[in-house]
């Protein structure tokens, strides 16, 4: 007892000195020893609490507790793995001389057990005394004692308890069932198995022990999983299909053949089309142009078998297009199109019926008279468009250039007509006479192509000859002047002044008299009516007109006498100039002659004049 107590006293100031960890600095008192110091006691309390790691070296927190020695050696005992050493200390100084009392029961030993083990460790509780610390779950076991995380793909679950209720330490990495698998490192249980792609997760309930089962299964056709989850298999969309079991994403959800993929869900090819494999495309593959198939969701090519309405199956199995004047109302596998009745026509190829089979701008059929085929309008009628409406007529007095019209536009205003509008729904032209006049060629604007009227002061050769015209006037040379009326430089009707004439019935200016000559008044209408001027007369015997000489005077010729003469004033009278036009002007006397009645001046007497 004493080489022991002072054996351990020397180790306790060892350890003091250098910090060891022996296993005899660990606790106050490992036999009864009642005659160590309060300082050392201290000091091995210090120890402990500064370094838990002599106990296990995971060990985060310990503490002192009074063993029972013979429970304590069969823990002890009971270590099959690597211990610390500490607990090999305790297998060495534990002896039952050690520990006995005087009554030969067993004398408690004070020692340090752990209460807690570092993060990825687990305290061994099971045992009396724990001094163990195990990997946890979600660790394993990497040798010499140290524990890290379990791989990722497996699961580990600590600790394990064997058949016989005793803890046998970390437990190896478990495999997750087929088509499952951890995602992390660190899995902890089966139920952090998640699935792989294409797999599909199932948990149930075993029917005798009630423990859950986590099972896999290989996703199906027509489902699918993209694994790394908790999932079942995900249906596809409706009527969305995969092209093989165990698909793992949304984008191997195809649809099937017949089949276009759309917003989820898979729809059927539309007339028209097919899909000969699964198709992941939003639409199908088309026919060749002109072909069709009978209904929807075609699986193959060879479906396309139908011509379109409007197409017929040529030789090469392709459609085309109807000839002119031919019709397909419906879709069949046929060669040839059917031709229009009554003769009638097409306005394009590929018609699709026989209400499109018409008669032609300018033609019609006329099935009120029993006709058996089109014909062509007649003159002066016309018809717009494609339709099997009858011809209509261009309007009174309009005609067109020939039969066949194919619109109004094609009929005309004759020369010399004008519009008067429409009438009771029908255009009417009349013959522009009585000072109107209408145009010298044909005139297509029907309906605006009027009559105009002649300018002021001029006049159509019907009205001023009062003689109905047969025809119509044409232009506005049609328009006349009256006699004593001509037309000035600016092509306005006016009034023939004195000295000039115009017979009229023309468009001339007015002409002017010859010289010397003038008209005895405005809008003379005759060079008759040109008279000698006033103080001018006639040269009979050189035939030549002559100023009225000083002495004498003119008035002008008349129409009766369109020479004139010269009068000579009263005797002692004389004119101060020459060409005198009226007797007034004989108002001076002649020389030898004065007074208020320019009398002969008498004897004695003279005058100049």
């Amino acid at each position: 007892m004493a080489t022991c107590g002072t054996f351990c006293r020397l180790l306790q100031l060892a350890c003091v000195l250098l910090c060891s960890v022996c296993a005899c600095c660990a606790f106050e008192e490992v036999l009864a020893v009642d005659s160590i110091s309060g300082v050392t006691r201290r000091l091995m309390a210090a120890t402990a609490a500064r370094d838990c790691s002599i106990v296990h070296k995971a060990c985060s927190r310990c503490r002192q507790v009074k063993a029972d020695a013979e429970v304590l050696a069969t823990q002890v005992a009971s270590y099959t793995d690597q211990l610390s050493m500490y607990a090999k200390s305790m297998i060495s100084t534990t002896t039952p001389t050690d520990t006995s009392s005087s009554s030969g029961k067993a004398k408690p030993v004070t020692l340090l057990i752990c209460s807690a083990c570092q993060p990825g460790y687990a305290l061994r509780r099971t045992d009396p005394y724990p001094m163990r610390c195990d990997c946890a779950s979600g660790h394993v076991d990497e040798g010499a004692g140290d524990c890290g995380a379990c791989p990722k793909g497996q699961f580990c679950t600590g600790p394990q308890k064997g058949a016989t209720g005793i803890v046998t330490g970390s437990s190896e990495p478990k495999a997750c069932p087929l088509g499952l698998a951890t995602t992390i490192q660190g899995a902890k249980s089966k139920m952090q198995c998640m699935t792989v792609s294409g797999y599909g997760r199932i948990i149930s309930r075993d029917p005798k022990t009630f423990k859950v089962v986590i099972e896999s299964e290989l996703c199906g056709v027509g489902s699918y999983n993209t694994g790394s989850n908790t999932a079942g298999c995900q249906s596809c969309g409706p009527s969305l299909t995969t092209r093989t079991m165990g698909s793992g994403k949304k984008e191997d959800c195809v649809a099937p053949k017949g089949f276009f993929a759309t917003n989820g869900m898979a729809k059927k090819c539309q007339k028209g089309t097919y899909a000969s494999d699964y198709n992941d495309q939003p639409f199908c593959s088309s026919c060749p142009p002109g072909m069709t198939t009978e209904g929807e969701g075609s699986t193959s090519l060879s479906a396309c078998s139908y011509a379109l309405r409007g197409m017929y199956v040529s030789a090469g199995g392709e459609g085309v297009a109807c000839p002119l004047d031919t019709y397909s109302d419906s879709e069949l596998n046929s060669t040839a199109c059917t031709p229009c009745p009554f003769g009638l026509k097409t306005e394009s190829t590929g018609t699709q019926g026989v209400a499109l089979c018409l008669a032609p701008p300018g033609w019609e059929l006329r099935e009120w008279e029993g006709a058996t085929t089109i014909t062509p309008c007649q003159k002066g009628w016309y018809k717009e468009g494609w339709n099997k409406n009858p011809c209509l007529p261009c309007g009174e007095n309009v005609d067109t250039d020939s039969d066949g019209t194919p619109s109004i536009d094609g009929c005309f205003i004759p020369p010399g007509y004008g519009s008067l509008g429409v009438q009771n729904g029908t255009v009417r032209a009349e013959l522009c006479v009585e000072n109107r006049f209408g145009y010298a060629d044909r005139r297509y604007n029907i309906e605006s192509a009027s009559c105009q009227l002649c300018d002021t002061n001029t006049y159509t050769r019907d009205v001023l000859t009062k003689t109905p015209s047969l025809t119509g006037y044409t232009a506005p040379e049609d328009c006349l002047v009256m006699p004593g009326w001509g037309i000035d430089a600016s092509l306005t009707a006016v009034a023939c002044k004195a000295g000039t004439y115009n017979e009229g019935l023309n468009r001339k200016l007015c002409r002017n008299c010859p010289t010397v000559y003038t008209t005895m008044w405005d809008k003379a209408n005759s060079s008759a009516h040109c008279v000698i001027k006033p103080g001018w007369s006639m040269d009979l015997a050189l035939g030549l007109p002559k100023p009225c000489d000083l002495g004498s005077y003119s008035a002008g010729g008349t129409l009766e006498a369109p020479g004139g003469a010269c009068t000579p004033c009263p005797p002692g009278y004389n004119t101060q100039t020459d060409q005198a036009v009226a007797a007034w002007e004989c108002n001076v006397c002649t020389a030898g002659h004065g007074g208020v009645t320019c009398g002969i001046c008498p004897y004695n007497t003279y005058s100049t004049g």
